[in-house]
């Protein structure tokens, strides 16, 4: 069975869309999710981990994740 893994490269990519999604409200915090992201992303750097299983994530987060490389992968109009 294949288990679903997501790379550093992906998660990086996931809180720089859910910054431009949600925005700061103060001009200098990131929104929830990409904070969350965030953190994910600083762990997975401070662990040397190329890659995080998808088991290790809650399912909300894994939807923002899901979201964000389906929302960047639609091509320009």
């Amino acid at each position: 069975m294949n288990e679903t893994v997501y790379s550093i490269e992906k998660i990086e990519r996931a809180v720089n869309y859910w910054r431009g999604v949600e925005g700061p409200h103060d001009g200098v915090s990131l929104g929830e999710t990409a904070s969350r992201l965030a953190n994910v992303y600083g762990n997975m750097i401070f662990t040397h981990e190329a890659v995080i299983a998808a088991r290790d994530l809650d399912q909300a987060l894994i939807g923002k994740i899901e979201l964000a490389i389906k929302q960047q992968s639609l091509p320009l109009l």
